[in-house]
């Protein structure tokens, strides 16, 4: 499996406990060290797993299970660290769309293990 292949991998992984209702198991490949940024509570950043973990557990109320498509995949591999990018589309379970993000999320090895080191979500503006 291509380094891509296996970053790739992951995000799936996380993503798809995001859309099962399950916003802490996004985290589940995110570093201790982890930031962050998002529209909705944390637009100055957080920094540490355990700051952030505390603005999932807010936010958790306000995401329920959903389908989702991903668009527009992205990525980069600099040495230890992989960008990627992508266009996250949600609808409901009745296939009503919901607010569209873009997120550019940015894992790096920490010895053998892809983790996640900086996650930034806003949500998509027209224009």
């Amino acid at each position: 499996m291509t380094t891509k292949e296996q970053v790739l991998a992951l995000e799936y992984e996380a993503i798809a406990h995001w859309a099962g209702g399950n916003a802490l198991g996004y985290l589940m490949h995110a570093a201790d060290d982890l930031t962050y940024f998002d529209d909705i509570g944390a637009n100055r950043g957080l920094v540490g797993l355990e700051a952030v973990t505390s603005h999932f557990k807010v936010i958790a109320e306000m995401v329920p299970e959903h389908n989702y498509k991903l668009s527009g995949i992205n990525m980069q591999i600099l040495g230890i660290t992989a960008v990627l990018m992508y266009n996250y589309d949600p609808t409901t379970l009745e296939g009503e769309p919901s607010t569209a993000w873009r997120a550019t999320i940015v894992y790096s090895k920490y010895g053998d293990e892809w983790k996640v080191a900086h996650m930034h979500w806003t949500m998509h503006k027209e224009g």
